[in-house]
């Protein structure tokens, strides 16, 4: 017979396994939380799904000179980058005539004309008003560039310029209305440099009174929080003046390299290696002061986009200094 003592102790025993695995569950938990803290995890492996890879299409260096280089970083020492990053194909588009008439029929809207065929891949177009003006296409790679006599007229004088929101307005808006403004452009990057010709030749103007001209450079935007770099200029950028108070693109090199979702792992080199490889000089040297010595200030990974048609948006580990700025392949060579 079922006594209320009975049911009394089993009840106390139900308790007590009950307590028991409840402890054991907290024990266990924690073991494993003090695992994940002190036990390192096994590193990722990289994936190297594209095999070898090349190495980044760097210009030709220009300077060649051999530099005693100083670690002068916040810290004091080089930084410890990411073991791996993330390599990404570039998509390369084909040839399209339907690419073609539809950029023909957005460039006469903008007052380009006179379509001549300069080669297979080379179209041209004319503008005469408001001022000459030849817009350059390559149906290939769907890069363009534009000329004008206004660059070399040593008689010109613009009107007032600003270097407002509006100026990068009317960039974006020239690349829109000609239907190639990429979706990857991060406006909060775009960088205006003032212009005025000396000698036949745009170079940098000290103050906005003396110049004549706005060079807008676009760039894209970052890549697993890495910017993405190029050489000295922005391959897509606009020249811009007012000849008539009112503003027009007078010259352009538009490139866009579009960055595909295809992607793989691979091996980085550490700081150091990057660092022995800038020392023995192994680094592509954009600029550099007129001394031998250069103190590092910044060491940090970036991703790289030639002027040339590349097939991989490939890592690169950045040095910079006081007028100082070099780019290390990043990729481990195994």
């Amino acid at each position: 017979m079922v006594t209320l003592s009975s049911i009394n102790k089993e009840v106390g025993k139900i308790i007590k396994i009950a307590g028991v695995f409840i402890v054991f569950l907290l024990i266990a938990f924690t073991l494993i939380r003090l695992a994940t803290i002190f036990i390192p995890k096994a590193p990722e492996k990289p994936q190297k799904a594209f095999g070898k890879l090349p190495q980044p299409d760097f210009l030709a260096s220009q300077i060649n000179d051999k530099f005693k280089f100083n670690i002068d970083t916040i810290s004091g020492n080089l930084p410890n980058l990411p073991v791996i990053a993330r390599v990404y194909k570039i998509s390369n588009p084909a040839p399209n005539l339907l690419a073609l008439k539809n950029f023909e029929d957005s460039a006469m809207n903008l007052g380009f004309k006179n379509r001549t065929k300069v080669s297979n891949i080379y179209y041209r177009w004319s503008s005469e008003e408001p001022v000459s003006r030849i817009l350059t296409l390559n149906i290939q790679s769907g890069d363009f560039v534009i000329t004008s006599g206004i660059l070399k007229d040593p008689n010109y004088t613009s009107a007032p310029l600003t270097t407002g929101e509006e100026i990068t307005a009317e960039a974006s808006n020239f690349l829109d209305s000609l239907g190639v403004l990429p979706d990857d452009i991060d406006n909060t990057k775009t960088k205006i440099d003032l212009l005025s010709l000396t000698s036949s030749t745009l170079v940098k103007a000290t103050s906005i009174s003396r110049a004549n001209y706005l060079k807008i450079q676009f760039s894209q935007k970052d890549m697993n929080n890495m910017p993405i770099v190029y050489d000295q200029d922005s391959p897509m950028s606009l020249i811009i003046t007012l000849p008539q108070g009112s503003p027009i693109v007078v010259g352009a090199n538009y490139s866009h390299q579009e960055v595909s979702h295809d992607s793989s792992t691979y091996p980085l080199k550490t700081s150091q290696e990057a660092f022995d490889e800038l020392s023995n000089n192994k680094a592509y040297i954009l600029f550099a002061p007129a001394t031998d010595s250069v103190s590092v200030k910044k060491v940090y990974l970036a991703y790289y986009i030639p002027k040339t048609k590349a097939s991989y948006l490939l890592p690169v580990v950045v040095f910079e200094g006081e007028g100082f700025l070099a780019y290390v392949p990043g990729v481990k060579d195994e």
